[in-house]
């Protein structure tokens, strides 16, 4: 039992090992890691993945060890059904029972992973192998024809729990479905094992010299796969040691809001009192009041962020699309740069299943509970906890608050929507439900929304204030960047809408900007320049001092941060639009608008309808009137800006990258107003 026991979990280990070599490999393949000499990210990959498809073998390993003690204790017994059994067939048997325990965790817990799923897989069929292959070699008392039915009812047993399992993981049946040659094949060997072991094979002593090396070899061979995770950690340590944690140091912290307008924080002067946090950030940094947003909801908005592209540039601009793989993010050229990257998310659309955890050696979305949870007090704790581990050298940490997002909140200490009496109180608060009886809103009615709104805005500012707090606790923040913004506004009926998503108003894209940075150099205080949140990317690379350009950085608001004489001459400009081909007709949602805005002007081209406007956004702020027909100069001018962007636009657009959606990830969407 004892030799045994160790080949089992040699076996899954040293799979697992392999199987997160293939992984990484077909990561670096994907990514394109090797051909732009990411050397560091390549080591790193290798490091992390083959640790943890080591970890998950072990524990898949323990499990088949254990079952197949029970079994060998109960076939020792006196009963009549188990005393048939051989008491070597409990290790055969061991994979059945371990498929059996992976089942019940994914149907009570949900924790299973497709490492789980491979490892098992893979280990089932070379322990088969090798069982088969010693019972040729050895001989077998006993009736063969029993042996062949008892492996005739695992493979049978495996393929329906292997069914059953994947039944309740839809995102694993996924990524099963993309390999049914393979699992084919699979099928055809498992057929043509059985028939082999139905004929009688000739006695070999155990012992016998036939036996003996395999059994050294593959000791060994399983040994040095075993050692793999350790030396590829050692040897990144020693290519590429960590950097002191000195006053030099430059750290960077980026955190994203979602769905919080420019002129619910201090931006605007009425309504200060909510962001008191921001406003302390923004005193000692640079804020920005006429930042842009590219999209008008969350993934293409902070994938722009993330990679410095426009949506049809970085492909992540359709409900069910993604971040391209082959797009690198801040996080992927900060960790090849040294730094140590890691992320805290609450949103779907900026989760790891679109693509926006490449690159984030620590990537927590744990807090990705959808409208009806309060999460931001969860998410600084998680922020805090992971700032803690990633001090110690240059870091980059990402968190995202999703509060504002509605449904909106009564927030105990707030009583901004307390004296409301309304209809509105008497269910809960479902915005999907209420844009289909949008028309019964009265003023007070949307004064409510407006109000809960702002205690979602005020909670959130104070979460972000402690998060701050640590950081100034940790000293943290005299060698640290800190970048605040959002990804869009929210509408309140100002042009018959509630949410965001269709529009490219200032409701919806004008948000908040700041960008705090340590040093001796001088800053503006406030830059009423129009600057895109993308260049956000290019900013925090320059400031790190990385080279921007090599990853196609076109922006960077350092020359207007400094106050760089002329730097406001080419920065007065931005683009943004919003491209929903794959959303659903009733929805509402299927929309292709572009948008430019310069020199106070703002033209919106909706292309579906074939309508466009033009606004003077320094006489009528709210863009109430359209101004094309009283100035068609200005209107050809600032056309001429927009159809040079979107020929640029369709000469680089790659088809988008779109997912099959589980039914749970459907029904999710639909929950947060997307589908």
């Amino acid at each position: 039992m004892g030799l045994g026991a160790a080949y089992l979990l040699l076996i899954f280990a040293s799979l697992a090992v392999l199987l997160g070599v293939g992984d990484t490999l077909a990561e670096v393949r994907r990514q394109g890691y090797l051909a732009d000499g990411f050397e560091r990210s390549v080591l790193l990959l290798l490091a992390q993945k083959t640790r943890r498809f080591a970890l998950a073998g072990l524990a898949l390993g323990a499990s088949c060890v254990a079952a197949a003690g029970l079994l060998r204790f109960l076939t020792t017994t006196e009963s009549p059904i188990l005393s048939l059994l051989p008491a070597r067939s409990a290790w055969l048997l061991s994979f059945p029972c371990a498929l059996v325990l992976l089942g019940v965790r994914a149907i009570f817990w949900g924790a299973i992973t497709d490492h789980d799923v491979w490892i098992f897989l893979a280990a089932a069929v070379l322990w088969s192998a090798l069982w088969l292959g010693l019972s040729f070699l050895e001989g077998r008392s006993g009736d063969p024809e029993r042996f062949s039915k008892l492996w005739f009812v695992f493979l049978c047993g495996s393929l329906v729990l292997a069914g059953g399992l994947l039944k309740f993981s839809p995102g694993l049946s996924e990524r099963f479905s993309r390999r049914e040659p393979l699992l084919s094949l699979a099928a055809m060997l498992a057929i043509a094992s059985y028939l082999v072991v139905r004929f009688p094979v000739r006695r070999v002593a155990a012992e016998g010299p036939l036996l003996r090396a395999p059994r050294g070899v593959g000791m060994w061979l399983w040994l040095a796969l075993l050692l793999l995770p350790a030396l590829s950690a050692f040897w990144l340590g020693f290519r590429y040691p960590a950097a002191a944690a000195d006053g030099s140091a430059r750290n960077l912290v980026i955190i994203g809001i979602d769905t919080l307008r420019g002129d619910y924080t201090f931006l605007n002067p009425r309504r200060g009192d909510l962001t008191p946090s921001l406003q302390r950030l923004a005193d000692r940094g640079t804020a920005f009041g006429r930042a842009v947003s590219q999209a008008p909801w969350t993934l293409p908005a902070f994938a722009s962020v993330m990679t410095g592209r426009y949506p049809r540039e970085h492909g992540a601009y359709s409900l069910t699309g993604s971040l391209r793989a082959s797009e690198y993010t801040l996080a992927e050229i900060l960790r090849e740069a040294g730094f140590r990257t890691g992320a805290v998310v609450s949103h779907t659309y900026v989760s790891s299943w679109v693509g926006m955890a490449q690159g984030f050696d620590h990537f927590d979305q744990d807090n990705v509970l959808g409208h009806w949870e309060i999460t931001s007090h969860s998410v600084t704790d998680a922020a805090i906890g992971l700032l803690d581990r990633l001090a110690g050298g240059p870091f980059f940490l990402y968190v995202h608050y999703f509060d504002p997002h509605y449904e909106y909140r009564d927030h105990e200490g707030w009583d901004l929507a307390g004296g409301y009496r309304g209809w509105l109180r008497d269910d809960p608060l479902d915005l999907s439900r209420l844009r289909r009886v949008r028309h019964l809103l009265g003023p007070e009615d949307l004064q409510y929304l407006r109000d809960l709104y702002a205690e979602e805005v005020a909670y959130t500012d104070r979460q972000i204030g402690r998060l701050l707090s640590a950081l100034a606790e940790r000293q943290l923040d005299r060698s640290t960047g800190i970048v605040v913004l959002a990804d869009h506004g929210e509408e309140f009926m100002e042009r018959g809408w509630l949410g965001h998503t269709i529009s490219l108003h200032d409701e919806a894209t004008r948000v908040p900007l700041i960008v705090a940075l340590p040093g001796p150099e001088p800053v503006e205080p406030r830059v009423e320049e129009t600057v895109e949140t993308r260049a956000v990317f290019g900013t925090v690379l320059e400031f790190l001092g990385v080279d921007s350009q090599r990853f196609g950085a076109e922006t960077n608001l350092l020359p207007l941060i400094r106050g760089t004489p002329g730097a406001s001459e080419n920065a007065d400009r931005a683009f943004s639009e919003v491209w929903l081909p794959d959303a659903r007709l009733a929805s509402g949602k299927r929309v292709r608008i572009s948008a430019v805005e310069s020199q106070g002007w703002k033209l919106i081209q909706d292309h579906g309808r074939g309508v466009e406007s033009l606004f003077d956004l320094r006489r009528d702020p709210d863009a109430q009137h359209d101004r094309s027909r009283a100035e068609p100069d200005r209107l050809a001018e600032t056309r001429r800006l927009l159809d040079a962007w979107l020929a640029e636009m369709e000469a680089s657009e790659e088809a988008g990258s779109p997912r099959v959606l589980t039914e749970e990830e459907e029904e999710q969407l639909r929950a947060l107003g997307y589908l």
